[in-house]
């Protein structure tokens, strides 16, 4: 009798699918017909109908150069932004990443812009030498097109001809294109002025292509003097100014990218009426709310938005051709600018609405109240960002804090997992277009992306019973969106051995003769390092078996040691990355197609967390509008006392009650179904807040009070809180979420405001912590220390103190930890 040899490695690949996972197919959107990908939420194209716009009007023969396979046309397509370069009405000026915009042929090609990305238009100076955008258009009518060709490359200069000559014959009706032919007829031309109309409203619900008079207007310097319209730019005849294109107009688009909107077809701008609502009642409504500098968020009932907008021009309609997305090079470039639009509206938006939404303490209205005031209008401070704006430093710190709070609930992340999107699933080739690759459509990689992902969340229990986790989603320097998970196991399904880590990770090549195919998925997706190696397991990234043989694509699953794992995955991702500013800091295509679909979430939670305010009595956050009564705003911040959470603290408070929001009252009600689980956190308060601080301790500490004279009352079941043991506590705390610099910057707050009696004790409890940067330079632990109390002693001298002035270790003057270098030097 034979016997089969079993593999001790079998039970690792038993329960493997026999299939990839493939989406689920769904009905395209019953308003305006556009594709829809499994989980997409249905109104995210528009708005469940609110939004109809009418569709860019593509020329046959643009069609053709868009669609055909002639080898011109690939020549077109491949070379797509130079050909659009060559007919722009304006310049584009941006900073572009050297690392991923260049010329070779090999790798993913991804358009990424650092900073502000912003168009102009240049004065007419003409000089027969072609030197600005316009002046290309005043010669057209020369046969020879001399004047383009002498721009055509040196080693493409036949094919870049034929592209040319099709072009000018196709843009022929453009109306800036006839506008600036005119006046390449005209004589003294320096004499001369332009009007551009930069704002031409008209209803996109049935037509966007204006008129050739509707775009500018000419006259002689001298005579009529005014402007003819709102909002344009006045070009003169050789001062060589250039004016920037405000991102609202509705030129804006037309101008730059002509190649996409041939026809001059407008682009989004401010009071674009929804559906059903009337053009007239538009046109009120944005001049009732001084709507003159085109705020994209007046009247918003009303108005589409510029996100809205762009959503909806962005989508796949059957039947319907829509040149944008077949743009490749040009799309990722539309789309980056298209983003910065965006953040730059919502930019706009918190800034204008500063006056309008205010937000003061309750003591502040309480005592204007007093003094007679009962106008909201009256009071108010100015914020800079609040933290809903994504990516803003306040949202990144509170993102990161709420990550941390989870890890404090429920313990350290149990599974890393890192999961990355693969452009040649079937989802995504199936809905390309004749001739195009992956990479020309980073829309579709980022949908089908978002759908897998949701599929993910869904297989959780895969790698044992998940009782929370945090997910990032970032996109990779070469274009692909992925996304981290960090896994916390419920207890029993925590991972304490090697067994039980081999039961749920490989990182090995499987038997090729049992698992074909998902030895050729780990060929593909799972090996590290160059082809020039022989494969083998050394080059085997970790993987789980299920997980790689169901989604078909690069996911890498690693055991977490420690909590550190959260800690610089957050700092990983947001360094480098603050939007606080007014300029984007960094923007490539695939991420922008993400952030403009509507459904992007930076990182995400499971169970949901929520952050509880900390205040002092009366002095707590409110928000309302102007003109609002401030009596009306007080009476409604009376929360109703509950009785039912006697034994509960405040930051415990969201597993069994939901905090209610009423325009009469606020109050805790308590959980009507049994499972739904939200965690609270109580915001930080730093130690230097003085009463603020202590009153977080107390919180942290006292169940059942009431109120905040409950809260402060002593009895025998409460102990008294010693001052020491709260700034031990505050550094305990904040060792689990700072980095080790920050520790030691708190550390020196607390030496310079708290006044703590037990110094020694503060650090040598936490000299460890405060060393974990410094231990990775691989030198001994006295040089480490040394240099953690060199950094101590310069943040103390710029406070004005003396580190001798504290009972801490001695700094060795002579000890080695500057590497060889100077002292003096060293600490400079």
């Amino acid at each position: 009798m034979s016997s089969t040899v079993e593999d001790p490695r079998d039970h690792v690949y038993s329960n493997i699918p026999e299939n990839t996972h493939v989406l689920e197919e769904v009905p395209n959107c019953r308003h305006c017909g556009a594709k829809r990908f499994h989980k997409e939420p249905k109104g995210f194209c528009c708005r469940d109908g609110d939004i109809q716009l009418s569709n860019i009007e593509t020329p046959p023969e643009l069609m053709w150069l868009w669609t055909s396979t002639d080898s011109d046309v690939w020549h077109f397509r491949d070379s797509i932004r130079f050909f659009n370069g060559h007919f722009v009405f304006t310049s584009l000026h941006c900073m572009l990443d050297g690392d991923t915009i260049n010329i070779r042929k090999s790798g993913v090609y991804t358009f990424r812009a650092h900073g502000q990305m912003y168009h102009t238009i240049a004065d007419l100076a003409v000089s027969c030498k072609g030197g600005n955008p316009l002046e290309m258009y005043f010669y057209d009518d020369d046969p020879s097109l001399e004047h383009r060709y002498r721009h055509c490359r040196e080693n493409k200069y036949q094919k870049d001809q034929e592209v040319i000559r099709r072009l000018i014959h196709i843009l022929k009706d453009n109306p800036y294109s006839q506008q600036l032919k005119q006046i390449g007829q005209i004589e003294g031309l320096a004499d001369y002025r332009i009007t551009f109309n930069l704002d031409h409203h008209m209803d996109q619900r049935t037509h966007n292509v204006p008129l050739t008079s509707e775009v500018a207007a000419v006259w002689v310097k001298g005579i009529q003097q005014r402007r003819k319209f709102d909002c344009g730019v006045v070009l003169y005849g050789n001062n060589k100014q250039e004016y920037g294109i405000w991102s609202y107009h509705a030129s804006y688009d037309p101008l730059a990218y002509p190649l996409f909107f041939p026809r001059g077809e407008s682009g989004w701008h401010s009071g674009i009426p929804k559906k059903r609502v009337c053009l007239d009642a538009v046109n009120a409504a944005c001049a009732a709310h001084g709507n003159s500098q085109g705020n994209p968020d007046s009247a918003n009932r009303l108005c589409v938005s510029v996100r809205d907008y762009y959503c909806y021009k962005l989508q796949m309609r059957p039947k319907i051709f829509n040149p944008i997305l077949f743009g490749k090079h040009l799309f990722q470039q539309f789309v980056v600018d298209t983003y910065i639009k965006i953040e730059s509206s919502r930019l706009d938006y918190i800034w204008s609405h500063q006056k309008e939404i205010r937000a003061d303490l309750y003591q502040g209205l309480m005592d204007c109240l007093h003094r007679g005031e009962t106008r909201a209008n009256a009071v108010g401070r100015q914020t800079v960002l609040p933290r809903s704006f994504i990516g803003g430093p306040r949202d990144m710190r509170r993102r990161y804090l709420d990550a941390m709070a989870l890890v404090r609930k429920y313990g350290k992340p149990d599974i890393f997992l890192t999961m990355t999107c693969n452009p040649n699933w079937e989802e995504i080739k199936r809905e390309l277009e004749v001739g195009q690759i992956p990479q020309d459509r980073p829309n579709l990689a980022v949908r089908v992306f978002r759908a897998k992902l949701e599929e993910m969340k869904r297989l959780e229990g895969i790698l044992g019973k998940v009782q929370a986790y945090v997910y990032v989603v970032e996109f990779q320097k070469r274009g692909l969106p992925h996304a981290h998970f960090l896994l916390i196991m419920q207890g029993k399904y925590k991972l304490t051995c090697p067994k039980q880590y081999d039961s749920i990770i490989s990182a090995e090549l499987p038997n090729k003769s049992k698992y074909l195919e998902l030895y050729k998925m780990v060929i593909k997706h799972m090996m590290h390092g160059t082809c020039r190696h022989e494969l083998d397991n050394r080059w085997v990234v970790p993987y789980n078996p299920f997980l790689l043989r169901y989604f078909n694509c690069h996911i890498n699953v690693e055991v977490c040691s420690s909590i550190k794992a959260v800690k610089y995955l957050y700092k990983y991702l947001y360094k480098g990355h603050d939007r606080a500013s007014v300029s984007v800091n960094e923007a490539d295509g695939q991420g922008n197609v993400d952030e403009i679909k509507m459904y992007r979430e930076a990182s995400k939670n499971s169970p949901p967390m929520m952050q509880l305010q900390l205040h002092l009595p009366g002095m707590h956050m409110v928000t309302y509008e102007e003109g609002q009564d401030i009596q009306e705003i007080l009476d409604r911040e009376g929360a109703k006392k509950n009785t039912l959470a006697r034994g509960i603290l405040y930051r415990d408070f969201l597993e069994y009650f939901t905090w209610q929001k009423c325009k009469k009252a606020k109050f805790w009600q308590k959980r009507k179904q049994e499972g739904v689980k939200q965690i609270g956190r109580i915001i930080s308060a730093h130690p230097a807040k003085g009463e603020r601080y202590f009153l977080r301790v107390l919180l942290n500490h006292v169940v059942g009070a009431t109120s905040f004279e409950d809260l402060r009352t002593v009895d025998e079941k409460r102990g008294l809180i010693e001052a020491d043991n709260t700034l031990d506590y505050c550094l305990t705390e904040a060792e689990t979420f700072q980095m080790p610099s920050a520790l030691r910057r708190l550390f020196v707050m607390i030496l310079v405001h708290c006044e703590a009696s037990n110094v020694r004790g503060l650090w040598d409890k936490h000299r460890e912590a405060m060393s974990e940067d410094y231990c990775r330079t691989r030198l001994s632990m006295q040089a480490v220390q040394n240099m953690v109390l060199i950094d101590i002693r310069s943040m103390l001298q710029s406070m004005g103190k003396d580190i001798k002035s504290y009972p801490l270790t001695e700094i060795d003057k002579e000890q080695g930890s500057s590497h060889g270098v100077d002292r003096e030097i060293y600490e400079e």
